[in-house]
């Protein structure tokens, strides 16, 4: 895994208190643009539960799970984060 595992356990804690209570899933319905939700498999962060109900919130979103990647897709594995950004966009045209 990349160098973020390193990150010190009270900025770490001060990101997620920061997140607490931020809850927006009232208003990501009226998101008209399209949408890829990116989420690695191995994300302890963000879970595969919460991709699908945000998906299903955005009508016509897609969702790719990228394989061997936690909650830094974009760092992890960005061969695969690129192309999955890549196919999504090319089926928009």
């Amino acid at each position: 895994m990349w160098q973020i595992t390193r990150v010190a356990p009270e900025y770490a804690r001060g990101d997620l208190v920061g997140y607490a209570g931020f809850d927006k899933r009232d208003v990501v319905g009226q998101i008209t643009s399209p949408v890829l939700l990116l989420r690695g498999d191995s994300d302890w962060l963000v879970p595969q539960s919460m991709v699908e109900e945000t998906s299903s919130r955005i009508p016509g979103s897609r969702i790719a799970v990228l394989s061997g990647t936690g909650h830094y897709p974009m760092i992890e594995n960005p061969v695969e984060f690129n192309q999955a950004i890549r196919d999504f966009a090319e089926s928009l045209s």
